[in-house]
């Protein structure tokens, strides 16, 4: 990405490339060098007084907003911010319910802070609303719950499990030493969970 630099010897202006801030042939265009003696940057023969420079850097790299797909492994082609709705259905009724994500690529970090107000008909283990469907493989993603209160369960560990190709998490965790986690009906009335994790989208 360049940085384009004004001189104010007639309103002069050239591109410079982070990695050109070394002395380079000049017969290209780049950077001659740094002038020690006279304490200017030297471009191309033309000298211009460091003080006097205005240094543009661009905003960020945008990418659009509808994804062009790469198969290239090595490429870049989609990042995105922006913020979701955990909901449990039914009849439930929230205190607090946020959510925030990122992706970058296939990889898509996520937050949660969901506190139940009223259950209803609400699923006790089950928060939709994840902003991108997983992946179909692997078969499960799962991220610890980093914190809760209130639960209608007492777990000793709480994992966000998400299934392939599915846009929820599911609770699974044990109230005592297993051999194996299995579904947890922990939301109720009053109960907060806490997490942040990531999983990997379709594209």
């Amino acid at each position: 990405m360049p940085i384009i630099v004004w001189g104010n010897s007639g309103n002069e202006a050239f591109s410079l490339p982070m990695q050109q801030l070394t002395p380079t042939n000049p017969a290209i265009g780049q950077l001659l060098g740094w002038d020690t003696v006279n304490q200017v940057l030297n471009y191309a023969g033309i000298a211009y007084n460091w003080t006097t420079f205005v240094t543009s850097v661009p905003a960020g790299i945008q990418f659009p907003v509808i994804k062009v797909p790469s198969t290239g492994v090595n490429v870049l082609d989609d990042y995105e911010e922006g913020v979701w709705v955990p909901s449990i259905g039914g009849t439930a009724t929230y205190t607090t319910q946020v959510g925030t994500y990122t992706k970058i690529g296939r990889l898509v970090t996520f937050t949660i802070d969901l506190t139940i107000n009223v259950l209803g008909t609400g699923s006790p283990s089950v928060i939709t609303g994840l902003p991108f469907p997983a992946a179909a493989s692997p078969a499960n993603q799962a991220d610890p719950v980093a914190f809760w209160s209130g639960l209608a369960v007492t777990p000793v560990q709480l994992i966000a499990l998400i299934a392939a190709s599915a846009s929820a998490l599911t609770l699974t965790g044990a109230t005592a030493a297993a051999a194996t986690l299995t579904t947890q009906a922990a939301l109720g009335n009053g109960a907060r969970v806490v997490l942040s994790g990531s999983y990997i989208t379709t594209t």
